[in-house]
């Protein structure tokens, strides 16, 4: 049957900048699209690798396309290929998640190829490739028509001074929920026992900083043998980081899991969450761990926005030393008891729920304007 006999009130193309994997934006893409009344949306998408049978089934539920097109290879194939098919199909709105201003790729073409509404969606507070983004800056700031950002840092460093609009990273807080009988089952799974777990969610690059954190690590064993470190993720990094760990003598101590859709379960074993990144807007993991009730230590270059139960600690990379006494500090202290944080989240816009509706609010008002 033909997709396009769906009557729907608008048609989106989303478009993911970043390999459409389990990772920070994939994660929010995904949570928008399962909880939209696609009844009224028609949503396809692009992506630019071949995403696994599982990832892409993710994307079928509402008749959506799913276009996948190299971006790094050639830019200018890669532009063609994205004109003809908003030009093709007279897309109402585009929607492009990234970090930078190279998503002028997308707002360039969807402009010629007549997409009046061009959104794009910041993700972060800095990018890796500074140069070519400065570059691009001014083409980039004539071309879109719309903005948004998960948070007033992230949105402030993409747009400056230009207005842009705030869409909350939703997630399924009744995922995250704390659970003791999960937190029992998990432990056993990674042969915790009774030692303290310390945990870490994201991509293996350079702006998450795990040679850092396993540094850290190193010297918090030193003091204490009574830590396991838990690190769930994948990235070009992740071999190097496994030497590094075996170097320092690590291997029993420090557990690569990979890739993962049980990260919320895996929170529940863990004791406390680290994150020493070298910049962050609002990550999605840091709302997740938060919605566990897991006590979080953050670089100081995170988003002081983030802190939205009371539970996180920003503190200075330059000092391990204070990082380490903090860990101690809440080893020893209530703080490794967990509450039930989803309210609080919830009252603060971060429920998928509430998120979802947002954005379909802001695709309409965009429209009608």
């Amino acid at each position: 049957m033909d997709v396009r006999l769906y009557k729907k009130d608008m048609k989106v193309l989303v478009v993911c900048t970043v390999t459409f994997e389990l990772n920070g934006i994939t994660a929010v893409i995904l949570n928008y699209y399962k909880h939209l009344k696609l009844s009224e949306i028609q949503m396809d998408f692009i992506v630019t690798n071949r995403p696994s049978d599982k990832m892409a089934e993710k994307l079928t539920q509402g008749h959506s396309e799913v276009h996948i097109i190299p971006r790094n290879g050639s830019p200018f194939s890669y532009i063609l290929k994205l004109f003809k098919l908003c030009r093709e199909n007279q897309y109402d709105i585009i929607h492009v998640h990234g970090n930078s201003a190279t998503m002028v790729l997308e707002t360039i073409p969807a402009m010629f190829a007549g997409v009046p509404i061009r959104i794009v969606h910041s993700h972060n507070v800095g990018c890796t490739h500074m140069r070519l983004h400065k570059i691009l800056y001014p083409l980039f700031n004539v071309t879109y028509t719309h903005a948004l950002a998960c948070g007033e840092k992230a949105g402030k460093w993409l747009f400056h001074e230009k207005e842009f609009a705030v869409l909350k990273n939703g997630i399924d807080l009744e995922t995250y929920k704390w659970d003791i009988t999960i937190r029992k089952e998990y432990r056993e799974k990674i042969h915790a026992g009774e030692k303290v777990v310390i945990g870490h969610v994201g991509e293996f690059n350079e702006q998450k900083n795990h040679r850092y954190l396993i540094e850290l690590f190193a010297k918090l064993i030193q003091r204490s043998d009574n830590y396991i470190l838990l690190m769930i993720g994948d990235g070009i990094l992740l071999q190097d980081m496994k030497i590094m760990a075996n170097k320092f003598g690590l291997r029993d101590r420090v557990l690569f899991l990979g890739r993962t859709e049980e990260v919320s379960r895996y929170m529940q074993a863990m004791d406390l969450f680290l994150l020493p990144s070298l910049y962050e807007g609002v990550p999605l993991v840091l709302i997740e761990a938060q919605a566990s009730g897991l006590p979080c230590l953050v670089s100081d270059s995170v988003s002081r926005e983030t802190d939205l139960a009371g539970t996180v600690q920003y503190i200075n990379l330059c000092n391990q030393a204070d990082w380490i006494e903090q860990i101690i500090a809440i080893e020893s202290s209530k703080m490794r008891s967990r509450s039930d944080n989803t309210g609080k989240l919830r009252q603060y816009g971060y429920d998928i729920n509430i998120s979802s509706h947002a954005l379909a609010d802001f695709y309409r008002q965009c429209l009608e304007e």
